[in-house]
């Protein structure tokens, strides 16, 4: 009987497998602290059909590069306050990413040539953002975010863009 259940199971398993829509990530961009070598990563999530999956069309995650390289979920607190986003999708079919930390920033995650990209404007340009970097001084309690650059690179012509936000 215990043979008969393992073989069942194995069965369904493999089927259920073989029916699931295959996915991929995509780096879109990624944050960097003056704390640490340890980044937060923004991958867009497709579907097997190069789609952007509208359940959950970005993930972020840690990248502990000041460890062993290994990849972690953000805290609770990480993505209600510092790297977590919300979404919503628009008519056109793209996503628009607002960041938890600042709701003024608004991310538009679509497919450009069929890869993934993330857009803001930086330093009033049509940007597609590669990096983050957080100039952050540890405060009694929590961590104060001092200054923010934005890097880029303009969808059109591909030239660099940059941005620093100094943070009051």
């Amino acid at each position: 009987m215990k043979t008969l259940f393992l073989i069942a199971f194995a069965l369904i398993t493999t089927a259920n497998a073989a029916y699931a829509p295959a996915q991929r990530s995509v780096r879109l961009f990624h944050i960097e602290k003056s704390t640490n070598k340890n980044i937060v990563c923004y991958d867009a999530n497709l579907n097997a059909d190069g789609t952007i999956n509208e359940k959950t069309p970005v993930s972020a995650y840690w990248l502990m590069n000041e460890e062993d390289g290994r990849r972690e979920s953000l805290s609770w607190i990480e993505r209600k306050k510092a790297f977590g986003y919300s979404f919503e999708k628009t008519p056109d079919g793209e996503f628009l990413l607002t960041p938890n930390a600042d709701e003024d920033w608004k991310l538009t995650v679509l497919l450009k040539d069929g890869e993934p990209v993330a857009e803001l404007p930086i330093s009033g340009k049509a940007s597609i953002v590669k990096r983050v970097f957080l100039q952050v001084e540890q405060g009694m309690i929590l961590p104060t975010v001092k200054s923010v650059e934005l890097y880029g690179k303009c969808p059109v012509t591909g030239s660099a863009t940059y941005e620093k936000k100094i943070i009051d």
